[in-house]
């Protein structure tokens, strides 16, 4: 009997023994597995990283650049929304006292037509430094057959719509009213 006991008890011991082996496996099967999968992730979170983080990066210095340009836009510019009836003839002379700057206004805008504007457009309004003439240049032009103001204007300043400024040097009241051989004063 007791050694029927004793035989039970080796018995017991050895299935101990291979129990706690196989715990032992499975946990450094675990582990590994662990150690495997963690690796894994930190390899791919270094290539993910490596791929992306300089795009995301270069993403970020484009978006800033634009608000800096964005922000060196509105120090020089300032925005106008076209009313109905608005031209941009009038526009100029709202902003800039002259409606025959209207040009830098479409150039900023790239206007292909100055008569092509639609209300609620947003136009940009550059600002401009006035040239401070300390003299002030005038000319003597004698009109010719076929001459108009505008036509005028175009010879002198190569712009048609510069010609309000033929006229109110010369204090015409009606500006179709010009004759052949008249002496007008062309500023500069």
């Amino acid at each position: 009997m007791r050694k029927k006991i004793k035989e039970k008890k080796i018995e017991r011991e050895k299935n101990y023994q291979q129990e706690k082996e196989k715990l032992i496996l499975l946990i450094k099967n675990n582990i590994y597995s662990f150690l495997i999968g963690f690796t894994v992730f930190v390899f791919s979170l270094l290539f993910v990283s490596k791929a992306y983080l300089p795009k995301l990066l270069t993403k970020k210095t484009t978006q800033q650049t634009k608000t800096q340009e964005e922000l060196e836009i509105k120090k020089n510019y300032q925005t106008y929304i076209v009313q109905e009836g608005d031209t941009l003839f009038e526009i100029a002379e709202k902003f800039y006292s002259d409606g025959n700057l209207m040009d830098k206004i479409a150039e900023v805008n790239k206007l292909k037509d100055v008569n092509q504007i639609e209300k609620g457009q947003k136009l940009i309004i550059p600002k401009i430094e006035e040239k401070k003439d300390t003299e002030s240049k005038i000319e003597i032009y004698i009109v010719q057959p076929g001459d108009s103001l505008s036509s005028i204007a175009q010879k002198f300043y190569g712009n048609l719509y510069q010609w309000p400024k033929i006229a109110q040097a010369n204090n015409l009241q009606n500006p179709e009213m010009i004759e052949v051989g008249m002496r007008l004063v062309i500023p500069r």
